[in-house]
């Protein structure tokens, strides 16, 4: 008997449970032997499996589902796998859908943001505006809609925030990592909440203002709408006053901390607090409020992400060079209960940094943080190469910390201009020859490389922008491909579709060969997560009705 057929008459399920085992490229190659392994791929326990078992490995979490994974069918389950794995690439020729930008209630003035973030899934932008609040901007019909999209209000300003402030600056976190943040979310896949921190400040005579909400995000079907998700408020989680700032450089959230950088000039003093807001909750300026800080002066302190395992990563830009260093907070950096405006804190040492002459760091870009084999991921851009930095999740003394070039190109855009997620990346350079759109994909060594010789790539593209249009914010969305820009006064927003394919190589044939995988992107799913493109692969043209035929 021969090996195939020795397959094929093996049951069904058991040829199920060899499947679920394999590599992704493994497993759709499967499909060409015969027609009992071509079945038992097809199987909703397989690719079920096949999430629980390398989500963390091969598949870099957070990763989110179109519903719950235990109500995805198995075309879902397969689809948002393969979308992850696949080759990407900006739909050509360029599909651009601009779309003006308008408040709910009847008013005349423009909408100056500043602070901009994009919820997974592509559907919803948040906007931090100079009065204080925050809006969110639905862009659920915005591949083919031109009609206006209301901002609508998601938080008002602060209430202890005057009536009169006219011009505040606004910074916004999200945490989708966490177990704090996701809750159920985590164990389902499936992103119906989120945490979101804002801190607000008028001028450098008020007090900051910073909060943290749960956010949630409401199934369609639990609203009578079809195809798009509500997003709510939820909790008020937590919200106490700091010390004023000249100027809020960055903000983020992880769990039960978040992190803040500040310009002070009273004392002189630029630095990074670090604080447990379950513990700073209803708490003033000058109460008793435990504070980690990472002193730094004069060094400007662009970018921070807090990371698990109590670590935070930080961008200096210093006179002559831009440093990018790591801190175990908890256990080497100074604690006080006095506020930053009372601080004269001397510098301390860098548990671990990586000198990048004066190549700046894209800062606004850098990737939110993933959790795989038991190491932290950080995507680093700066304006000549991509490198990836890895953090061992118990390693406290950061001694094994590895920092990589991967990808060795010109990242000339503007940090608000160009969005780099763990896998993928755009941005938009301004050249000598005009205007430029360039995408990147990467992969970490042991992130489920899916052909031999894989290479990281990096495309340009001409941009036909109006130069005369300021818009400065571009962001990436990960989870559904989407590309959108906003510019800075929230008037209007661009998205662009791309294309993902998912190719395959059985029997000597050449990577060029594809065929649609069926039945994975209808049109309104494609809707629903902001993707025009498609994906493609499954069995190699000319084979699928072969097989099943067998």
């Amino acid at each position: 008997m021969s090996p195939t057929a020795a397959l094929a008459a093996l049951p069904v399920e058991l040829l199920s449970l060899i499947v679920q085992e394999l590599e992704l490229e493994d497993l759709l190659n499967s499909r060409v032997v015969c027609k009992s392994m071509y079945v038992a791929s097809q199987s909703r326990q397989v690719w079920s499996s096949f999430i629980r078992k390398n989500l963390g490995t091969t598949i870099p979490p957070p990763f989110f589902l179109p519903k719950p994974i235990q109500e995805c069918s198995q075309a879902e389950l397969e689809s948002s796998i393969r979308r992850l794995d696949a080759d990407w690439d900006l739909k050509i020729p360029l599909q651009m859908n601009k779309i003006p930008i308008v408040k709910e209630e009847p008013t005349t003035d423009r909408l100056l943001g500043t602070s901009f973030c994009v919820i997974p899934g592509g559907q919803f932008v948040l906007a931090g505006l100079c009065d204080g609040s925050v809006r969110t901007v639905d862009l659920s019909g915005s591949l083919v809609s031109t009609s206006n999209v209301p901002a609508s209000l998601l938080i008002p300003p602060p209430a202890t925030l005057p009536v009169t402030a006219r011009a505040v600056q606004v910074r916004l976190a999200m945490d989708y990592i966490s177990e704090e943040a996701l809750g159920e979310s985590r164990e389902s896949c499936y992103l119906s909440q989120f945490n979101l921190a804002t801190i607000v400040c008028e001028d450098e005579s008020s007090s900051s203002h910073v909060d943290v909400w749960r956010i949630h995000l409401s199934r369609p079907e639990t609203d009578g709408t079809s195809g798009v998700h509500v997003i709510k408020v939820g909790e008020h989680l937590c919200s106490y006053m700091e010390s004023p700032t000249d100027y809020l450089r960055g903000l983020s959230l992880y769990g039960n901390i978040i992190a803040y950088s500040m310009e002070l000039e009273s004392p002189p003093t630029n630095c990074i607090v670090i604080v447990d807001w379950h513990d700073a909750d209803a708490k003033k300026e000058d109460d008793e409020l435990l504070r980690w800080y990472i002193p730094d002066s004069p060094i400007k302190l662009q970018t921070i992400h807090l990371l698990p395992g109590d670590h935070i990563f930080v961008e200096n830009n210093m006179p002559l060079e831009t440093v990018a260093a790591v801190y175990n907070w908890r256990l080497r950096c100074p604690t006080s209960t006095l506020p930053p405006s009372r601080q004269n804190l001397n510098r301390i040492p860098h548990p671990w940094s990586q000198s990048l002459s004066s190549s700046d760091i894209s800062g606004f870009a850098i990737s939110h943080p993933v959790i795989m084999n038991d190491t932290i991921r950080l995507v680093v851009p700066t304006i000549e190469a991509l490198y990836f930095l890895t953090i061992p999740m118990d390693d406290h003394d950061l001694e094994a910390v590895q920092f990589e070039e991967v990808l060795a190109t010109t990242f000339s855009a503007n940090q608000s201009a160009q969005s780099f997620g763990n896998r993928r990346a755009v941005g938009i350079d301004h050249t000598s020859d005009g205007i430029d759109i360039f995408t990147a994909q990467y992969r970490f060594k042991e992130d489920g490389i899916p052909k031999k010789g894989y290479r990281p790539t990096c495309q340009r593209h001409p941009y036909s922008s109006d130069p005369r249009e300021s818009i400065p914010y571009l962001f990436f969305d990960q989870f559904s491909n989407r590309i959108i820009q906003i510019d800075e006064y929230a008037s209007y927003v661009v998205t662009l579709p791309s294309h993902a394919f998912h190719s395959i190589n059985p029997k000597g044939t050449t990577e060029t060969d594809r065929t649609n995988l069926r039945s994975e992107v209808t049109a309104e799913t494609a809707s629903e997560s902001g993707e025009s493109g498609h994906v493609e692969g499954g069995a190699i043209a000319g084979y699928e009705q072969e097989v099943a035929d067998r």
